[in-house]
């Protein structure tokens, strides 16, 4: 009875300890945003930690708004990551208060004709890179006890980043693509592609009849036989730009949510072999 006391005693004290996650999970959180952040995050840190998303699948987080539940978790959490660059600045607003770690920190914007910031950099495989390695630095920070472990995972992700990062170098070629969401202008870069949009970064709106019989006009002129598409854009003007210039649909991942039931990575190397299709 007394050995049976002492480890009930030993169990309550640890509990205090440690916060007890909605799932029971005794491990730290880490809380993410975008979902390429939440693949990159979770091969980092392994089995070490609980990572979790704050937006849910098929949300759009460009114009999310976090519940009050879900400001606490991201107050409590162990690590937050953003991306930055503008596309989760609802929770930078709402975490001034404590540090984050904005995983763009350090790579050079791309700037649209209008002078935006392109918030897509996780769809280059050379950008990817940088943020893989401020995700983990923040986490060893946070958990110096598993750096190594971190630290290792880490370099393991970015040599297959940068193997990527050569492919595309090696298919780079110049000309024009359509899409139907402006999220693809880091990999297009990469690609030494430009990138012709029918919405903007954020695919608000939809295109204006005028603007819509531009582009048609456009696809026709010249000889455009693929219109890549994305579940954040309006399918409705895909469909009618692929049928008017007589273009097929060609889908791509934003990895903005999860897709396809691929990982990060997996979907980085789909849409570079369909960005450079014969």
């Amino acid at each position: 009875m007394k050995k049976l006391l002492i480890l009930l005693l030993a169990v309550i004290l640890l509990c205090a300890c440690k916060p007890i996650l909605p799932d029971g999970d005794l491990r730290p959180e880490v809380a993410v945003t975008v979902n390429a952040l939440y693949d990159i995050t979770s091969y980092i840190a392994g089995d070490a930690v609980n990572v979790v998303s704050v937006i849910p699948d098929g949300a759009e987080i460009h114009d999310y708004s976090p519940t009050a539940r879900q400001i606490e978790s991201l107050r409590t959490a162990a690590v937050v990551v953003l991306s930055g660059l503008g596309v989760d600045d609802v929770f930078a607003n709402v975490l001034r208060d404590r540090e984050v770690c904005v995983a763009s920190d350090g790579i050079a914007p791309r700037l649209t004709d209008t002078g935006a910031v392109d918030p897509h950099m996780w769809l280059s495989p050379t950008d990817a890179i940088a943020m893989s390695r401020n995700i983990c630095a923040a986490l060893i920070a946070a958990m110096p006890d598993h750096a190594a472990e971190f630290q290792t995972r880490c370099d393991e992700l970015t040599a297959e980043l940068a193997t990527t990062a050569e492919v595309c170098a090696a298919r780079a070629k110049s000309g024009v693509i359509v899409t139907t969401h402006e999220a693809f202008g880091y990999l297009c870069r990469d690609l030494g592609l430009t990138q012709l949009s029918v919405s903007g970064l954020y695919a608000e709106g939809e295109p204006s009849a005028r603007q819509l019989a531009e582009l048609i006009q456009y696809c026709k002129d010249n000889g455009v036989t693929r219109i890549y598409a994305e579940s954040a854009a309006n399918p409705a003007v895909a469909e009618t730009l692929a049928r008017e210039c007589g273009a097929e649909i060609v889908p791509l991942y934003t990895m903005e949510s999860a897709e396809g039931g691929m990982s990060y990575i997996r979907r980085l190397q789909y849409d570079i072999d369909r960005l450079t299709l014969g």
